[in-house]
């Protein structure tokens, strides 16, 4: 009989002993849950796609209005990294320029893409001419018509063609 209670007892501390780290675990699985959703939601907020139709029709200036087609890009943001093949695409026979903010590590990947077929604005200026062209987000794409801002999209294949593009059939 002492056996038997001894047996029991040991039982029961051990399932004990097991329901207290199971307890344990699932608070910081909780906690780290809750910080991951709290990150999350950064992200989203910060990965939202704003109404660009509030930039269409805005006088631009400058060296933004010398171009035809103007991107404005972060270097740290994968969403701009993603659109960059697409903008040397649309760049190439065109005047355009890119705006690139970000760290120079990042910065210089960037540069050797998109300086064979567009102006780079980089450093201090990127994100004062973001600024004075009230972008608020990045991505962000122009068409510049006549010193006005034509088009806009946060993404590339949601940029309008330009009106006045003539494709000549090849030979």
């Amino acid at each position: 009989m002492l056996v038997t209670m001894t047996f029991l007892l040991v039982a029961v501390v051990v399932v004990g002993a097991l329901c207290l780290a199971d307890v344990l675990l699932t608070v910081a699985v909780l906690r780290r849950v809750r910080a991951q959703s709290a990150e999350i939601a950064v992200l989203q907020a910060s990965l939202k796609r704003y109404d660009t139709e509030v930039l269409v029709g805005r006088e631009v200036f400058g060296v933004v209005a010398a171009h035809d087609l103007v991107g404005f890009l972060d270097a740290s943001s994968a969403a701009s990294v993603a659109e960059v093949p697409r903008f040397t695409d649309k760049a190439t026979g065109t005047s355009a320029l890119a705006v690139i903010e970000g760290d120079p590590p990042d910065i210089k990947a960037l540069i050797a893409l998109l300086s064979p077929v567009a102006k780079i604005v980089v450093g201090n200026q990127a994100p004062a001419l973001a600024k004075i062209v009230g972008i608020p987000g990045f991505p962000t794409f122009l068409r510049i018509d006549d010193g006005r801002i034509g088009h806009a999209a946060t993404a590339m294949a949601d940029l309008a063609e330009p009106a006045t593009t003539v494709k000549i059939p090849s030979q």
